[in-house]
């Protein structure tokens, strides 16, 4: 995703200019840092990126370890930076979980701020780890160069683990934790220390590797869970989407209307799709399906889902509209199912479609009332005759329903 679409998807008023230009900045560092070598899709990206920020065990893991070795540096050196280090990492890490559970709360589009300043507060640690860890090896005390040691050789190797699936962002992480311990080697004047700083470029490519092959395993892992999924929410014969999707998205857009949001629901029901298979086979049947399919989507707007729930029950979302909206949709609809269906069988085929419609929140915020409320206008729609659209209107005050044209 190129850092101005991320920036039109993050929902950013324009009355925030100056903040927008600084996030901007930010976000084209950091999505440098967060992109693949391989283009991935914007699916697998997000879960590249979420498998590397949510990170609360390491954070607390990694806090506990400087929190030791600072109390330790503290206790031997009687200076004053181990103590500043240690607040310093608990600031950050402070900042860190905040920014986790603001993104757990926060589905309004803020998401691309909180994962840049996940990545740049991940980078900030390791830069205060790596200073911790130089003073450690630079203190002269024996006890505080093997533990700088241990912690460094630990974190690039957590890093090469679970930050490999931004291999970018890895091996910036490795860099900024290994090169001012290989400094501190160099400066430190001690017999062999020269010997064991000319294997930290062997150490730092090995975990290199290691981490672009775990890269590698995480992406394909991804891929496959993400392609097992869609496997489960498609419909075979007809590639809509099926009744769990439905089920799925329904839910995600009544959490939604609590923010002043609302959609419409159409549910369609084929007229004559039985005379199709009884006269032609189910074979003509599943070609008019699929046929019908890619009408259907012609009729709607890219954020709108089609559904088929089986056989020829079908079911549509508009989110965003209103009645007039979703009777507006019901007419192309019609329009469009209305013309006669070529499959390749020497014959044309002819059906019609009955629609019954229902908005949120206006009829109900709830799955199951909406759906039942479409239900009932789509019996109407029926008993109406062929080609007929009707919403659900309930009134206001009353047990009754209405039901308009």
């Amino acid at each position: 995703m190129e850092p101005s679409t991320a920036w039109r998807l993050s929902g950013a008023s324009p009355g925030r200019a100056g903040t927008d230009r600084r996030f901007r900045s930010l976000w084209r560092a950091f999505d440098w840092l967060a992109a693949t070598r391989e283009p991935a899709s914007p699916e697998v990206r997000a879960r590249l990126i979420a498998y590397v920020i949510d990170s609360r065990l390491s954070l607390l893991v990694g806090f506990l370890s400087i929190a030791a070795t600072a109390l330790v540096a503290g206790w031997r050196t009687g200076e004053v930076w181990p103590w500043l280090w240690l607040a310093t990492d608990l600031a950050i890490v402070a900042a860190r979980l905040a920014i986790v559970r603001s993104a757990e709360r926060d589905n309004s589009g803020g998401q691309l701020r909180q994962q840049a300043a996940m990545l740049a507060t991940g980078l900030l640690w390791c830069l205060v780890f790596a200073a911790g860890m130089f003073l450690c090896m630079r203190s002269g005390i024996t006890s505080l160069a093997v533990l700088a040691a241990v912690n460094t050789v630990a974190a690039a190797s957590v890093s090469s683990m679970r930050i490999a699936a931004l291999p970018r962002y890895g091996i910036a992480v490795v860099l900024v934790c290994y090169l001012p311990f290989g400094l501190a080697l160099v400066l430190s004047g001690r017999p062999g220390m020269m010997a064991v700083a000319a294997l930290v470029p062997l150490w730092v490519g090995g975990l290199v590797g290691l981490l672009m092959q775990n890269h590698r395993l995480i992406r394909r892992m991804i891929q496959a869970e993400l392609q097992t999924r869609q496997a489960a929410l498609t419909d075979k014969l007809t590639g809509l989407p099926n009744r769990l999707h439905l089920e799925e998205t329904l839910q995600a857009l009544c959490a939604r209307l609590a923010r002043g949001e609302r959609f419409a629901l159409l549910c369609l029901d084929l007229d004559g799709f039985k005379a199709v298979n009884d006269n032609h086979g189910h074979g003509a049947g599943d070609l008019l399906l699929r046929a019908l399919a890619g009408r259907l989507r012609h009729c709607l707007r890219t954020q709108d889902t089609a559904c088929r729930l089986g056989g020829d029950e079908f079911v549509v979302l508009l989110p965003g509209a209103g009645s007039d909206e979703a009777a507006f949709v019901a007419k192309r609809i019609i329009a469009a199912i209305g013309r006669p269906f070529d499959v390749g069988i020497n014959d044309l085929l002819g059906v019609g479609v009955s629609i019954g419609s229902a908005t949120a929140p206006d009829e109900g915020a709830a799955p199951a009332d909406l759906m039942a409320a479409a239900d009932q206008a789509l019996y109407a729609a029926k008993s109406a005759g062929k080609g007929t659209h009707r919403a659900f209107v309930a009134v206001s005050g009353r047990n009754s329903v209405a039901l308009s044209a």
